[in-house]
């Protein structure tokens, strides 16, 4: 199973050194490049119980420009198992044009 670090960062602020108060703050926004925030751990136990199940494919919902279906592609992806995305609504507002967001297409670009 992937692991991603959490990065814990210090604010150095002027306004908190000089009452020498010390202020963490947990960036979840980089965990990795890809499965960042809680997306990695709204994904990890639902991966480890397919990766556990041998071969159950993930299925999870997700607008045509959401980073949640990227997220799930990549992360199935790196550990050879199958995801399924279901699009809800239109894939860009003037289909017709375009017919794939940016998400769409990187999600497309893990099968």
């Amino acid at each position: 199973m992937v692991n991603y670090p959490s990065v814990i960062e210090q604010l150095r602020k002027k306004q908190y050194t000089s009452r020498d108060l010390h202020v963490d703050v947990l960036r979840l926004d980089k965990l990795h490049p890809v499965v960042s925030g809680n997306k990695w751990f709204k994904l990890k136990g639902h991966l480890r119980d397919a990766g556990l199940a041998h071969g159950t494919p993930i299925l999870t919902f997700g607008g045509a420009w959401s980073n949640h279906l990227v997220a799930t592609a990549f992360a199935a992806q790196q550990l050879g198992l199958t995801a399924i995305g279901i699009v809800r609504g239109p894939a860009m507002p003037n289909f017709h044009a375009c017919p794939w967001s940016f998400q769409l297409l990187r999600c497309r670009s893990r099968c």
